[in-house]
């Protein structure tokens, strides 16, 4: 049973809208992953959010319109931190998620998606994902010291998909 310091911080940190992708983009060639290159791409390809300082992981959900069982693909890639003095770090990708238009809908009357499948996993500090069929699914990661997350959609079959991002107060046990 969640003790009252739990229930506290989820009130604090409910999902926000992390933002929205409304065009494809072919995933990013390594030499195009540099922060620049990436700040260069058109804001209609991608969502960009930062890690709040100190949060150990997040829980992610992603909405879309369209049809029933339409299927997205998104890449997620990370960058740390850059130490001082250095050259600013690279994006890695650390994983490409597919999941599918729900049949669940959200107050906004956007659906959630569900059928989520990982591959491309280089993502080592650990994650879960709860998959069902025609509800949300969940995608939680550990932060492990990176500090901004991006998100494009390499196969947008939806008009538009919407990524949610919610603090969670401890590390995911994978």
């Amino acid at each position: 049973m969640p003790h009252h310091g739990e229930n506290a911080f989820r009130e604090k940190h409910p999902f926000v809208l992390a933002g929205t992708v409304t065009t494809a983009q072919t995933a990013l060639a390594v030499t195009a992953r540099d922060e620049d290159s990436v700040d260069a791409l058109a804001a209609a390809k991608t969502v960009i959010f930062e890690v709040p300082y100190g949060t150990p992981a997040l829980d992610i959900r992603v909405r879309a319109d369209g049809n029933d069982n339409d299927t997205n693909v998104l890449d997620f890639y990370a960058k740390p931190i850059t130490a001082g003095g250095l050259d600013p770090e690279h994006y890695t990708r650390m994983f490409t998620l597919t999941g599918d238009r729900s049949t669940q809908i959200a107050s906004t009357g956007i659906y959630f998606m569900d059928s989520f499948v990982i591959s491309n996993n280089q993502w080592e500090a650990g994650y879960t994902v709860e998959n069902t069929t025609n509800e949300i699914d969940h995608l939680r990661v550990n932060t492990d010291g990176y500090e901004k997350i991006l998100v494009i959609v390499t196969a947008l079959v939806s008009t538009t998909v919407y990524v949610d991002v919610k603090k969670l107060d401890r590390e995911v046990v994978a």
